[in-house]
C-alpha cells in the first residue's frame, strides 16, 4: 500500500464524543486514518468535546457561549492555513460540509486544500424546511440548500455511506457533480460479538416474556410513534410484552404521552442515554429501526452485530442496502405502515425458528462492514486526489 503517512487530514464534525453512531463514524473512520494508513489527522468540531481522549487536540470552531457565525468560519480557515502539506479537508455531515467548503473557499487560491465531503443521511431530507415551519424557515431551508449544492460542487469527492444515498446526491448537486462514491460505515463487528455471545434466539431472553428494543436520538425522524403504536397492538396477543427504547432527545415530552395514551406505562422502558446502548438492549428479543429517513443507519447495524432479530423501515436511504434478501439478516416495512410492523412483530414474536436465523443471518452481515474495507476505500480516493499511485 502506498505511504501516506506524510498526508495530513483536517477533519472537521459536529461533535467528537461518541454520543450517536455518526459521531462513533467519524471516530472510527479517522482512527483508520492514523492507526491504518499512518496519516496525520487534525481534529475540529463545532463544538466542544467532553471526551479526554479528544479535547486537547481539537479545533473548536463555537467555543462555549459562542454561536454561529464568522468566528466559527475564522477559525476553520485558521486550521486549514496552518495544515502541514501535503493535505485534505475532510468534511462529514451536512453542516459541517458547508462550513468546512465555506472556509476553504476564503483562503488565497494557493493555500485552499482538496476536499472530500461524506454525506451521511438522506439529503432531500436535509435541505428542505421541517413540516408547519413558516415563511421564515423555508428561506432558511432555502439558503441552506444553495449553500450546500455549491458546496458539494465545488468538491473533489462526495463520500456517501450508502448507494441510495450517493443517487440522491448526484440527483441534488445536478451536472456539475463531482465524483460521488459509496463507503460503507465502518463496524468492528468482530470486537462487538466477542463482547455479545451468540444467543439462542429460539426462545425469549427472559421469563418475563418478550422484549422489543430500539435505540436512537428521540427525534419524529425515528419514528419511534409508530413502534408505540404498533406495540400497542402486540400487546393485545403477548399481554406480558415490554418495549424499551434507548435515547434521549426532543421528542421525549410528545413519547411519554404517547405512552401514556395507549395505556401502556408499565410495559415502556425510555430509560434515556445510554454511552453504551447495547448492553441495555442486546437482551432483547427482536430489534425495531422505524426510521423515516436514514444515512446508512449504524443503530440497525449495531444491532444485527449483536444478533438481534431485525425490522426496519424500508426508508431512504440504507436499510434495504443493509437487510438486502440475500444477506438474511431482518425484515423490511414501508415507512409509517403501521399494519405491515404490527405483522412483522407478530410474525417474529410467534416464530423462535425464524428469529434464530435472522439472528444469524444478521451476524454473518455485519462482518461485510469491517473498518479497513472503509479506510482503503478512503486510501484510494486520496490517492486520486493527490495524484498518487498505488500498488
Amino acid at each position: 500500500m502506498t505511504d501516506l503517512s506524510d498526508v495530513t487530514v483536517v477533519a472537521l464534525t459536529g461533535s467528537l464524543d461518541r454520543t450517536g453512531g455518526a459521531e462513533r463514524a467519524f471516530r472510527t473512520i479517522v482512527a483508520g486514518f492514523e492507526s491504518r494508513l499512518g496519516m496525520r489527522v487534525e481534529l475540529a468540531a463545532h463544538l466542544p468535546p467532553d471526551d479526554p481522549e479528544v479535547r486537547d487536540r481539537a479545533t473548536v470552531l463555537r467555543p462555549a457561549g459562542a454561536g454561529v457565525g464568522p468566528g466559527m468560519l475564522g477559525r476553520m480557515r485558521g486550521l486549514i492555513e496552518r495544515a502541514p502539506r501535503p493535505a485534505i479537508l475532510f468534511g462529514f455531515q451536512i453542516n459541517s460540509n458547508v462550513v468546512a467548503s465555506v472556509a476553504n473557499r476564503l483562503l488565497a487560491a494557493d493555500r485552499r486544500l482538496p476536499v472530500v465531503l461524506n454525506d451521511r443521511a438522506a439529503i432531500t431530507e436535509m435541505t428542505v424546511a421541517r413540516p408547519g415551519g413558516g415563511p421564515a424557515d423555508r428561506m432558511r431551508a432555502a439558503v441552506f440548500r444553495t449553500a450546500a449544492r455549491a458546496a458539494y460542487r465545488q468538491a473533489d469527492c462526495v463520500v456517501c455511506n450508502a448507494r441510495a444515498n450517493a443517487e440522491l446526491v448526484r440527483t441534488f448537486v445536478g451536472g456539475a457533480s463531482p465524483p460521488v462514491e459509496t463507503i460503507y460505515n465502518p463496524l468492528d463487528a468482530e470486537g462487538l460479538q466477542s463482547r455479545f455471545a451468540e444467543r439462542d434466539r429460539t426462545r425469549w431472553q427472559s421469563d418475563l416474556g418478550p422484549l422489543v428494543v430500539a435505540h436512537g436520538r428521540l427525534d419524529p425522524q425515528k419514528g419511534f410513534d409508530v413502534l408505540l403504536q404498533a406495540f400497542a397492538r402486540v400487546r393485545d396477543e403477548w399481554p406480558q410484552a415490554r418495549l424499551r427504547i434507548v435515547g434521549e432527545g426532543a421528542e421525549r415530552g410528545a413519547l411519554e404521552a404517547l405512552v401514556g395514551a395507549l395505556g401502556l406505562t408499565d410495559a415502556v422502558e425510555l430509560p434515556g442515554f445510554s454511552a453504551d446502548p447495547l448492553a441495555a438492549i442486546e437482551d432483547g428479543d427482536v430489534y425495531v429501526l422505524p426510521s423515516r429517513f436514514e444515512g446508512l443507519p449504524n443503530a440497525l447495524l449495531e444491532a444485527i452485530a449483536v444478533g438481534l432479530p431485525a425490522i426496519a423501515a424500508d426508508c431512504p436511504t440504507g436499510p434495504a442496502e443493509i437487510l438486502s434478501a440475500e444477506a438474511g439478516a431482518g425484515l423490511l416495512f414501508p415507512v409509517d405502515d403501521l399494519e405491515a410492523l404490527v405483522s412483522h412483530l407478530r410474525g417474529l414474536l410467534g416464530d423462535g425458528g425464524r428469529r434464530a436465523a435472522l439472528a444469524a443471518g444478521a451476524r454473518r452481515r455485519a462482518l461485510d462492514f469491517a473498518p479497513a474495507v472503509a479506510t482503503d476505500a478512503y486510501a484510494a480516493i486520496f490517492r486520486r486526489i493527490l495524484g498518487r499511485s498505488g500498488d
